[in-house]
């Protein structure tokens, strides 16, 4: 006997469409097919108990017969359920999408994000992790994360990436240094002066790409400390440490004791944050995102417009 072919059978004659499960479960059953009822006779001997009394109208649902039907009717119901939110899954239509961030992303950005994407997609929630780069990539990787708004630039062929947002960096100086005094400072000033650097460990790619753009603009760094944090880079410069370089939006907003911050002359300095996810990646969650954070982009000539596959 099927066991589960012979459940399907019984349902479908003790509910029709619409039934409520006890009306149904109550009402007077007719089983004229010979083979379904041997099936049933089956099923009672391996259940161990009868489902329907038997009498000369037909047959009837026992006590034992409505606590079965309404139980196999719902188990019934979680399979159905379970295979449709397997298809959606599969087309990345889920109910959430997790984004990974930077720490030094402002939380205003992440807040538009959410905000626009639950008008995109009301009914898909987005989920935040913030991790420094390294960890970032490895979750794009693994898709532990759908996607990750992460430092630029990013090297490898299993991840796409594209610039999202662009600010122009300043520099942080000790208020003590003669250079302080100053309304605008040139890197190549900064040249050999103590300085405070992002951690190469947890942002590699961003590390060599500013070590490289001093250098060409005739500034030879002298690292003497590398931060995690922007709040750990501008408590080292206010200690008279050296200096740092941080996104203007953030000088803006911050006034730190012991730091000032200065404008940079050409050639000025930019810091890029766009978005990451896997070269094969394809959902309909993903390309809303991709479309909002497009829409938020003040970068579009940096970044030519990619689409995932699907």
């Amino acid at each position: 006997m099927n066991f589960q072919r012979t459940v399907n059978s019984v349902l479908t004659v003790c509910l029709s469409p619409g039934d409520h499960p006890t009306r149904a479960a109550r009402k007077r059953v007719y089983v004229a097919a010979p083979s379904l009822a041997r099936e049933i006779r089956e099923l009672e001997l391996r259940l161990g108990y009868k489902l329907f009394t038997r009498h000369w109208r037909g047959v009837s649902l026992t006590p034992a017969g409505e606590a079965f039907i309404d139980e196999a009717r719902k188990a019934r119901s979680h399979i159905q359920r379970a295979a449709e939110r397997g298809a959606a899954a599969s087309r990345g239509e889920t109910g959430s999408l997790i984004l990974g961030h930077s720490p030094f992303l402002e939380a205003e950005r992440l807040i538009e994000v959410e905000q626009r994407f639950a008008k995109a997609l009301p009914s898909v929630k987005i989920q935040f992790r913030s991790a420094f780069s390294v960890p970032l990539l490895e979750w794009v990787l693994s898709e532990t994360v759908h996607a990750a708004l992460i430092a630029l630039p990013i090297e490898s062929d299993e991840i796409e990436s594209e610039c999202i947002w662009k600010q122009t960096l300043v520099a942080a100086l000790p208020e003590g240094w003669p250079l302080a005094a100053k309304p605008v400072v040139s890197l190549a000033e900064l040249s050999g002066m103590p300085g405070i650097w992002p951690a190469k460990s947890l942002y590699p790619s961003f590390y060599d790409s500013m070590e490289k753009s001093c250098q060409q603009a005739g500034c030879v760094l002298q690292i003497v400390k590398e931060a995690s944090t922007s709040d750990e880079l501008l408590d080292a410069v206010g200690n008279g440490l050296g200096f740092g370089l941080v996104q203007r939006s953030l000088s803006l907003r911050l006034q730190m004791k012991g730091v000032v911050f200065r404008e940079l002359s050409e050639p000025r300095l930019l810091a890029r944050t766009g978005v990451a996810y896997r070269t094969d990646a394809s959902s309909r969650n993903l390309n809303a995102l991709l479309q909002v954070l497009r829409d938020l982009s003040n970068c579009e000539e940096d970044s030519p417009v990619r689409t995932p596959p699907g």
